[in-house]
């Protein structure tokens, strides 16, 4: 950046591109993405930000200054701060039109710190639990059965709880950590099995519950050029899982052959909290990236 200097009232004064406030990017609609660097080892810190237009001569010539996007400060933050780069698309599909027909422009005031900069506080990022549970529950899950001399068949399967203990949201340098903690419920279902073995017949018929605790999703998401959360990764696991069944006297004895169940109830459940957490942060990116904004 060319820093100049000039006097008044006695005093020297630095500013860069019109500002006494640090280091200035701009980039003009309609040019393209553009990147904001700082050297390596440093990161990038937005004190202030706009996309819209506040000269008549940045960009061409506009008379109309008084043009800026609203939300557009927050998406900026958010997409540079604490980087050592980041991708700008000075556009109206990221930010929006605030004033028709003018060239707009993508306007940051920033510095270059050295060092690793502390995340920001995850204090005040919500993400709603009871949606997180709408779209788990939402979820089919399959039938199960198994021919032969010993046979079963389990339906009607369903999720009958799930809840958790909280949802974190941990901006850090360069991603963003959505984690889930302590996921618990159940999955229910009707079964009938039976068994046939030399002189040996058995069947039976009830419930099957499968109780899972301890469970947790972490999603590593990134802010896209767009201004949009997305998620890169996501990891989820059950700690436990007990499957049991009730109903005939029998039912003692169906427990060794449904206990080959609990993997398949395991794997399924653990199919769907990834996609059911991707689909909350997509739904709630705007909300993310504006308390981002606020930290």
């Amino acid at each position: 950046m060319d820093y100049r200097c000039r006097m008044l009232a006695g005093l020297v004064i630095l500013y860069a591109a019109g500002t006494c406030y640090g280091k200035v990017f701009r980039a003009c609609e309609h040019q393209g993405q553009k990147n904001l660097n700082c050297p390596a080892g440093q990161q990038i810190a937005v004190s202030s930000a706009f996309y819209g237009r506040r000269s008549k001569t940045v960009c061409g010539s506009n008379n109309n200054i008084n043009c800026v996007a609203g939300n557009s400060q927050q998406k900026l933050k958010s997409l540079c701060n604490g980087k050592q780069s980041c991708a700008i698309n000075p556009s109206n599909t990221v930010f929006g039109d605030p004033c028709r027909g003018v060239v707009k422009y993508v306007e940051v005031t920033y510095e270059c710190k050295a060092g690793s900069m502390q995340s920001p506080s995850s204090d005040g990022i919500e993400l709603d639990k009871k949606k997180l549970i709408e779209f788990v529950k939402a979820y089919k899950l399959p039938e199960y059965s198994k021919g032969g001399s010993t046979s079963y068949r389990v339906n009607n399967v369903r999720l009958s709880s799930f809840d958790m203990d909280s949802i974190s949201v941990v901006p850090g340098s360069n991603s963003i950590t959505v984690s889930v903690k302590n996921v618990h419920g159940r999955v229910e279902g009707s079964y009938r099995a039976r068994i046939k073995k030399w002189f040996l017949s058995a069947s039976s018929s009830g419930r099957i519950r499968a109780n899972f605790s301890g469970a947790s999703i972490t999603a590593v998401a990134s802010v896209s050029s767009a201004g949009k959360i997305q998620v890169q990764r996501c990891e989820d696991r059950i700690g436990s899982l007990k499957v049991r069944t009730s109903g005939s006297a029998w039912s003692w004895l169906i427990n060794f052959i449904v206990g080959f169940f609990d993997n398949k109830i395991k794997n399924k459940v653990e199919s769907i909290m990834c996609p059911s957490l991707i689909k909350l942060v997509n739904a709630q990116s705007d909300n993310i990236m504006k308390q981002l904004g606020n930290l």
